[in-house]
């Protein structure tokens, strides 16, 4: 099956994160070998040298095939944005001379920029259809053939590189969600046996219930009417207020709902609606610093700390992935073949190696485990825009906000692997500072 180019740019990004970590392998080995007195330990270390540079070429060559295809399916994106110039200039009877001369003006950059606002959050079908609608105002009747090929890029940008982590989370549609549950787990909570003539026990029930919120989350610009100007023709203005902002938006509510946002408790600016997995209570998320088994053992260990039913995905940085990844055995060989499935392995659906996501240190949050389905999502499912014009300032403003929230509302639902604390030092956490807690009750 063909890959798409975004699943092609991720495996680009990958492969460069593995070859990045062989080479730094490679630079600890070459120090070994100086500070190595004894023959069978510079025998060795050459060994191991031998088996990463094994790998290192295999990521390299991995890395120039994928290179070439990624350039082949952008090549053939090119050619299709192109294909709608060429049908115009071989059909040009079928649109008028005031018509073409409307797709070369710059009102019409600023017509599908305003209509690209409107539609924020929607399907690229529905803003080409409204786009559509325009272009029949103004005599054109085959607008299928002359998007311009910039807007065309921006409109599958925006919705294909955008929130994969995000989506893992349950929108219940709601706008106040709560939830609970019996905190009686020990044998009082079991149901009983009854035997004939004796009185039946009383259940013992404790509930705890959760509650969750919503709040705006937004983002906002405003930008002078000369910038604007000067980029119309580019279309630059357009892809920054449709793809930069609404993906700002949902890498920030993916930040707050695994970490949290990071800013001080009582910020004005601060993400309050949602409670990180890593700050949710014991109930609800287990915390296991890291061994000093391998990664994957404890990895392992974690998992079973989760018994919430629903598919299951993991959370850690870049290099922290590319550690397991080139992890050896003992004869010096890789522990797992280059191209293993880690997610599959670990029996999670899927692992996110997202940029906010530092490289747990200290006492930091290393690894993050939940269940997509137990992070409960309130308030709104797509993401509202609204533009002005500013008299006074000759400024337009742009503002994308969505009205959200959530927490995990089943126990046992996440986990988090804590890096371990430096010799003489407390738990510091490089994550986040403190936060607020959304839940209620």
């Amino acid at each position: 099956m063909k890959k798409s180019l975004l699943e092609l740019r991720e495996k680009q990004t990958s492969l460069m994160s593995d070859i990045a970590g062989y080479e730094k392998q490679l630079d600890g080995m070459k120090i070994k070998v100086k500070e190595a007195t004894a023959e069978d330990q510079i025998a060795q270390i050459e060994k191991d040298q031998e088996t990463v540079n094994t790998a290192l070429e295999a990521a390299k060559t991995e890395l120039q095939d994928v290179d070439s295809e990624a350039e082949t399916v952008e090549e053939e994106m090119k050619s299709l944005a192109m294909k709608g110039k060429q049908k115009m200039a071989e059909d040009k009877n079928k649109t008028i001379t005031p018509a073409k001369d409307y797709l070369k003006s710059k009102a019409a950059m600023e017509d599908f920029a305003n209509i690209i606002a409107k539609n924020a959050g929607a399907d690229k079908e529905d803003v080409a259809k409204a786009w559509e609608k325009n272009l029949a105002t103004k005599g054109i009747t085959n607008p299928e053939s002359i998007l311009p090929q910039a807007v065309v890029t921006a409109i599958s940008d925006a919705f294909e590189n955008s929130g994969s982590l995000f989506a893992t989370l349950s929108k219940t549609g709601l706008t106040v969600y709560r939830e609970a549950y019996n905190t009686v787990t020990d044998e009082t909570g079991r149901a009983n046996g009854h035997k004939r003539g004796k009185d039946k026990q009383e259940q013992v029930i404790t509930l705890s219930d959760k509650t969750i919120r919503a709040q705006y989350i937004y983002k906002y610009i405003t930008l002078d009417r000369e910038t604007l100007r000067e980029n119309q023709d580019t279309g630059a203005i357009i892809k920054y207020v449709l793809q930069e902002l609404p993906q700002r938006i949902v890498m920030e509510l993916e930040r707050a709902a695994i970490i949290g946002d990071g800013r001080l408790k009582d910020a004005d600016d601060k993400v309050t609606s949602y409670e990180a997995v890593v700050d949710a209570d014991a109930a609800y998320t287990a915390k296991m610093t890291r061994t000093d088994a391998a990664l994957l053992v404890d990895l392992i260990n974690l998992d079973a700390e989760i018994t919430a039913e629903g598919s299951r995905y993991l959370v850690m940085n870049r290099r922290t992935l590319a550690s397991m990844k080139t992890t050896l055995d003992a004869n010096g060989n890789l522990a797992y073949p280059v191209g293993t499935d880690f997610a599959a392995l670990l029996g999670v659906k899927a692992i996110f190696t997202p940029d906010w996501f530092e490289e747990g240190t200290d006492g930091a949050p290393m690894v993050v485990e939940y269940v997509g389905d137990a992070y409960k999502i309130v308030g709104d499912s797509t993401i509202d825009s609204y533009d002005n014009f500013i008299l006074a300032k000759n400024k337009h403003e742009y503002l994308q906000e969505i009205y959200s929230g959530g927490a995990l509302v089943k126990p046992k639902s996440g986990a988090v692997l804590l890096a371990k604390a430096a010799a003489g030092g407390g738990t510091k956490n490089t994550q986040k500072q403190e936060e607020s807690d959304p839940a209620e009750g």
